[in-house]
């Protein structure tokens, strides 16, 4: 149409499909817990905790080193995210926007665990010095190299079904995470910056149905609130 070669975009007369709602599907509290109780017999326990209390990615768990972790502060730093790419192994990038940089702080138990955790660390690979090198991983591999994802995953799945729990993935402990922080009235914002989402506008998309039965709690505490002043 600049250069004047023709009159009408026929494009324009086209209607554009409606992308569907991004459903999310995550655990119950007791069947998080119930996983992890199970967990707990597996060489991943403290990976599947920390996902679940934190709302990391698998990758971000897999990349996370050490140095970005502060027990003393009890705060971790989400640098990298591991991928398995054909040919080329595992892999650690940046995250892909730049929220995924982020800071997310711990509870006091998960930083009891991670130094625990950190012990049997240290313990094995004095163990196992002839074969184990040290990269610094917070969960790394048998040998100290980066930890295949897949192991992740098809761990996790063999708990599920141990646990009973159909169709549950373990990107769901992070759904999980979310909707435990929603209902229990976090901030949006809180919820978008432990997730790495750019803005809170998409959380809430993606997790705000979860917190429609808060509507008649809210409802309720502003009646209250106006009652008071009135009295």
């Amino acid at each position: 149409m600049r250069k004047g070669l023709v009159h009408r975009v026929v494009t324009q007369a086209a209607e554009s499909p409606r992308p569907s709602r991004y459903q999310v599907r995550f655990p119950s509290a007791d069947d998080t817990v119930r996983i992890l109780e199970l967990a707990k017999d597996t060489d991943y326990h403290a990976a599947f905790h920390l996902i679940a209390v934190t709302g990391l990615r698998r990758g971000e768990a897999i990349a996370l080193k050490w140095e970005n972790v502060d027990l003393m502060r009890g705060v971790l730093s989400v640098t990298e995210t591991a991928q398995r790419l054909k040919n080329k192994g595992v892999v650690f990038t940046p995250p892909k926007s730049a929220a995924g940089l982020r800071g997310v702080a711990l509870d006091q138990e998960t930083v009891a665990l991670l130094r625990e955790h950190q012990g049997r660390q240290m313990l094995y690979a004095v163990e196992h010095e002839d074969v184990y090198r040290d990269n610094g991983l917070v969960f790394p591999g048998p040998s100290g190299a980066p930890l295949d994802p897949s192991v992740l995953t098809r761990t996790f799945e063999k708990l599920v079904k141990k646990a009973g729990v159909k169709g549950l993935r373990l990107h769901d402990l992070r759904h999980g995470h979310a909707a435990g922080l929603i209902r229990a009235g976090t901030h949006p914002r809180v919820v978008q910056d432990r997730l790495g989402h750019a803005n809170a506008a998409f959380t809430m998309q993606v997790y705000g149905h979860v917190a429609a039965d808060l509507q008649a709690q809210a409802a309720t505490a502003f009646a209250d609130l106006m009652r008071k002043h009135r009295t």
